[in-house]
């Protein structure tokens, strides 16, 4: 372990903690009020957040151990957001409670078995416009930065 790795794990733990503040402060009645950013749900806006904490960990964890990473266009991250979005326009705050909980645990045990070497091992992502980045920057824009960039947005439309 790192103690990088470490301090990610804090913090991918502390926005877990945080998103789920935030589901919890939502009244029912606003639950469902469409946020300006994403032009989703609330619901919508917070369950995607909360289920893209362990996915976007899996990408940090493939470069820092080098692996190799999928080719993913703007399109096909739309794409799959506007499946989701339909896919959970039902969800319920028990449930995304629940998969922030999980995902979150899950991020910052990933996070948590990262060296320090691995976190400064780069790649180029085709979703960042061919930008070769370090593991650690990934989680900090991706894993960190996009369910904080959601959080913006619910509180904003609540």
């Amino acid at each position: 372990m790192g103690a990088q790795g470490e301090a990610l794990a804090a913090q991918v733990q502390q926005v877990a903690d945080q998103l789920v503040g935030v589901i919890e402060s939502c009244p029912e009645e606003r639950w469902r009020a469409t946020t300006a950013a994403e032009g989703w749900s609330v619901g919508v806006a917070a369950h995607h957040a909360a289920g893209s904490l362990g996915p976007t960990t899996q990408f940090v964890v493939a470069v820092a151990k080098g692996m190799p990473l999928p080719q993913i266009s703007p399109e096909i991250i739309d794409h799959g957001n506007a499946q989701h979005a339909r896919e959970f326009a039902g969800c319920t705050k028990s449930e995304t409670i629940e998969l922030a909980r999980t995902q979150g645990a899950s991020a910052a045990e990933m996070l948590r078995g990262l060296t320090d070497e691995d976190l400064a091992r780069t790649a180029t992502l085709s979703f960042t416009g061919d930008r070769t980045v370090s593991a650690g920057e990934i989680a900090q824009f991706l894993v960190l930065g996009h369910p904080k960039g959601h959080m913006e947005s619910i509180k904003a439309t609540v």
